[in-house]
């Protein structure tokens, strides 16, 4: 578990602890800001799309879609993954090209600037990668800074038969479509902003 989602978590539980009547203004996303550009997605939950630094999001609608999460147990810090980045981001990503891959099943067009840095770093990383492009997923990418990976699979079968091929995968994930008032789906995030293009499906 990382630092900020546990923020989040704190901060939830505090709301439910004090809650703030109907005419009230909430504290929680300027106390989420403070705490961390992630922290306020992770406060929200649910599917957005995060600009500024993180903390501007804008909901969006996912489709049903099946990951396969693994981790080679590199332990990376976000201060490492951004130090050895030096300057190199891509342009920004294509929102609405990115779903329409996920609706159609196609490798999305989405990348994450801090693979690049990782990678060079830490070779048992692409190693995790390969091995997920081997057991036929799409869209294989590392989350955030690492160094947990995830592949998109074309179904619920399709996805635990590539989470036994080997013994760095250790979870699958399902993002389902949830109206607004359930309880929000897994956590995904895809950000343009200017320190992280990325998208990652944190399994928290």
């Amino acid at each position: 578990r990382g630092v900020q989602p546990d923020a989040a978590a704190a901060l939830r539980g505090l709301a439910r602890l004090y809650p703030v009547g109907a005419t009230g203004r909430s504290p929680l996303h300027a106390m989420a800001q403070a705490l961390g550009a992630d922290v306020p997605f992770l406060l929200k939950g649910g599917a957005a799309r995060g600009t500024g630094v993180g903390d501007l999001l804008e909901p969006i609608a996912l489709p049903q879609t099946h990951l396969v999460l693994a981790n080679p147990k590199a332990s990376i810090t976000a201060k490492e993954a951004y130090a050895g980045l030096r300057g190199r981001y891509g342009a920004p990503l294509d929102l609405e090209g990115i779903l329409q891959a996920l609706i159609e099943k196609r490798a999305p067009p989405y990348r994450n600037d801090l693979e690049l840095p990782v990678l060079e770093a830490y070779p048992i990383v692409q190693s995790v990668k390969d091995t997920l492009e081997a057991a036929g997923l799409r869209g294989v990418l590392m989350s955030g800074s690492g160094s947990t990976c995830f592949g998109l699979a074309r179904d619920a079968a399709h996805a635990a038969s590539a989470a036994a091929t080997g013994p760095v995968t250790d979870a699958t994930l399902t993002i389902r479509p949830q109206p607004r008032s359930a309880m929000p789906a897994p956590r995904c995030f895809i950000s343009s902003t200017a320190a992280s293009r990325s998208m990652a499906s944190r399994r928290r």
